[in-house]
């Protein structure tokens, strides 16, 4: 490789790392917004054993595509998702309408097959914390 090929790399690795806390912030949100659509009611109890699991696997399988609309597109199907909250629509939209402006797309869809084990991880540990401060709140 020469020298220029090998600059140009780098450049690309520098983009890529400054736009890393964008693209963090939009996965996270992305995870917590798809989940609010997921109907629990119904579900079987070993399903719901695995409710994490199976949607780490599920968001890195939707995010082998081209655009961020497929990805939630395919992500909602994968989960039986009907509808989102309007507020999570809006969201969802926000996101996608940054991702396009910025060209972070593929970025986006990258950092999700990278990091799924982690947003999930985080995603949970957000969602019990906020479950055991309503429990420990006084009647």
């Amino acid at each position: 490789m020469s020298e220029i090929d090998i600059e140009k790399l780098l450049n690309e690795s520098c983009e890529f790392k400054q736009d890393e806390p964008l693209l963090e912030e939009a996965a996270a949100h992305t995870v917590e917004a798809v989940w609010s659509g997921i109907n629990f009611e119904g579900m079987q109890p070993r399903r719901l054993q695995n409710i994490y699991k199976e949607y780490g696997n599920k968001l890195k399988n939707a995010a082998y595509t081209n655009t961020y609309s497929e990805f939630i597109t395919n992500l909602t199907e994968a989960l039986g998702v009907e509808s989102l909250p309007k507020i999570q629509n809006r969201l969802i939209s926000s996101i996608e309408e940054e991702l396009v402006k910025r060209k972070l797309q593929n970025d986006f869809l990258e950092y999700i097959v990278e990091n799924y084990r982690t947003l999930v991880i985080k995603f949970r540990a957000k969602k019990d914390s906020v479950e055991d401060e309503k429990q420990c709140k006084p009647v």
